[in-house]
């Protein structure tokens, strides 16, 4: 018999393995090889989550038990807190020290139903209050007694989703699956992680295999819509109706103290919305969420001391936000980026507005039918074509000549296209730079600076990690966004915000050799994102959390209240 792999990764942000579970299975026991557990995520409960979830597939392959060695010094107090006991020991192994064998028999009598329960009912009293790390432990007591506890595991990957620890929900919400296929809510939950994760057609496995269980599901109709709209199927619009249709207003869970400051964010179901998890933040706000295309407008709005619209894409989004405008008639709170002005910022809109302020460069944009941008009618090249409505890179591609017209346009969705003046912006070493700052509350502040070879650079693919030059251009850049990018674009920038006027925006734009801002994109959807775990990235850390701080800061002032809005550890 040959031993059988057991390998459970843990990815980071940019999907590479940071750590996990490797083992295998053998003569019906598990062989635990290796658990290493990335130094900023030691502490929160992942270690014996992901002993868990391989000790309940050893279970799986007729396993009756695991063992492990580990050193006196090591982790031997981890393996005996998970009901793992020593059997034998090599003293002096290294000398003043010893090597322990530790085992856990898994064919012994089975927790009590009412053990279960208690366990379960305490983790859920943590999670209530907003106290994560231990309700985090708690589930995974819970999941000591029953790795195959369906409330244990749908709610700890719940949890870690909301907690920023996507790799390990992804985990839970697959152990949840492979123990209780049957139950559509698991399929749901992984399926939304998997469509996070860009895994469109697992996702959409497993939302159809929900709706087999339960076809009147509003939540797999929601994101089976999602799906198929990604994919430009016609069979989408059915779900969205089924989806949302009733179901177009979502009280979100409150986990703080108290009853929460009630704020409505308005919400688009199509998408196109401004990324709010990391500064809206649930422990302080009870929200409650409006789909604004599908709300019944004779409908009363919820109790609210503050409206956050989070509709930021005008060219997907404009049956939204006009449905917002109307409602926000009805609105009795301050308003954060009011729709009207969020609909202004189409991106020929944006490109006609700001070519008329003094150094600031915006190629010219036409939106086109395909019938027009095939006759190529005064289309000079190159040019760039995207479908609008979209981001990160998507949908958006450089066509250098006529005749790759055809060919290019064939890949792009909708039935208009929006064909953007080409200006080179590389710099004489060949690499484009993209800044990112955004403007909150009336004030402007760096948030990234990506550099690559490419002409359509993201930071995601912009190879940053591997640069140490240009990571410290971007240092510079954050520490003194001033002073690096000149007078000339500082100004520029203030006068981009003063033509946005909303309380949150973005723009990405390259500096050219004169000072002058080309800009890129400037809108609400601009994301805030944390920088990855990683001593290389420490340089990065303040300026991110000053964003947050201003954009947290902005939420407190504008509902009066008088607290300190820092970031959830």
């Amino acid at each position: 018999m040959r031993p059988r792999l057991l390998v459970i990764p843990i990815r980071d942000d940019a999907g590479e393995v940071a750590g996990g579970f490797w083992g295998c299975t053998l003569f019906q026991w598990l062989h635990v090889q290796l658990l290493l557990i990335p130094e900023p995520l030691r502490g929160r409960g992942i270690g014996s989550n992901l002993m868990t979830v391989a000790e309940t597939e050893a279970r799986q392959r007729g396993c009756i038990g695991s063992q492990v060695t580990s050193f006196s010094f090591q982790a031997a107090p981890f393996y005996e807190k998970l009901g793992y006991t020593t059997y034998a020991q090599l003293d002096d192994y290294p000398p003043g020290h010893n090597l322990l064998y530790l085992r856990k028999r898994f064919d012994t009598v089975p927790a009590l139903a009412s053990d279960q329960q208690r366990a379960l009912n305490r983790a859920r009293a943590f999670a209530v209050t907003g106290e994560d790390e231990a309700a985090m432990q708690a589930y995974v007591d819970v999941l000591r007694l029953d790795p195959t506890n369906f409330p244990a595991l749908n709610e700890i990957g719940t949890l870690a989703n909301v907690s920023f620890h996507h790799s390990a929900a992804r985990t839970a919400f697959a152990q949840a699956v492979r123990c209780h296929p049957d139950n559509p809510a698991g399929r749901v939950n992984l399926a939304n992680v998997l469509l996070d994760d860009g895994d469109v057609s697992a996702a959409r496995t497993h939302f159809e295999a929900a709706l087999a269980v339960d076809p009147d599901l509003p939540e797999a109709h929601q994101g089976l819509a999602r799906v198929l709209t990604e994919l430009g199927d016609e069979e989408a619009e059915p779900h969205w109706q089924k989806g949302f249709a009733g179901h177009a207003v979502v009280t979100k869970k409150f986990r703080g103290h108290g009853a929460g400051e009630p704020l409505l964010l308005l919400v688009a179901a199509r998408g196109g919305n401004i990324p709010t998890r990391y500064w809206i933040d649930d422990r302080h706000f009870a929200i409650t969420a409006i789909y604004t295309e599908f709300h019944e407008p004779t409908q009363s709005l919820p109790p609210h001391a503050l409206i956050v619209n989070a509709i930021g894409d005008a060219d997907l989004c404009g049956m939204a936000l006009t449905r917002a405008e109307a409602l926000m008639e009805r609105g009795t709170a301050p308003l954060i980026n009011p729709p009207s002005l969020v609909l202004a910022t189409r991106r020929i809109d944006n490109a006609r507005r700001f070519s008329r302020i003094p150094g600031v460069i915006a190629p010219k944009i036409r939106a086109l039918t395909r019938a027009e941008i095939l006759a190529a009618d005064g289309m000079s090249f190159p040019v760039l074509l995207r479908a609008p409505g979209f981001h990160t890179g998507r949908h958006f591609t450089y066509v250098e000549s006529h005749h790759a017209l055809r060919e290019a346009a064939a890949t792009l969705p909708g039935e208009k296209l929006l064909a953007i003046k080409y200006v080179d912006a590389r710099l004489p070493d060949g690499m484009t730079r993209k800044y990112r700052v955004m403007f909150i509350g009336g004030a402007l502040y760096p948030a990234h600076l990506a550099i690559s070879a490419d002409w359509k650079v993201h930071y995601f693919s912009a190879s940053m990690a591997a640069n140490p030059a240009h990571r410290e251009e971007e240092r510079r850049f954050l520490e003194d966004m001033a002073g690096v990018l000149g007078r000339r674009a500082m100004t520029a920038l203030a006068a981009i915000q003063e033509t946005l006027g909303l309380d949150y925006a973005g723009v990405d734009f390259a500096l050219t050799p004169d000072g002058s801002v080309l800009v890129f994109e400037a809108n609400a959807t601009m994301a805030i994102n944390p920088p990855e775990p990683g001593a290389i990235w420490d340089y990065r850390r303040r300026a991110a959390a000053d964003v947050l701080d201003a954009a947290r800061g902005l939420l407190a002032r504008r509902a009066g209240l008088d607290l300190a809005i820092k970031a959830v550890a």
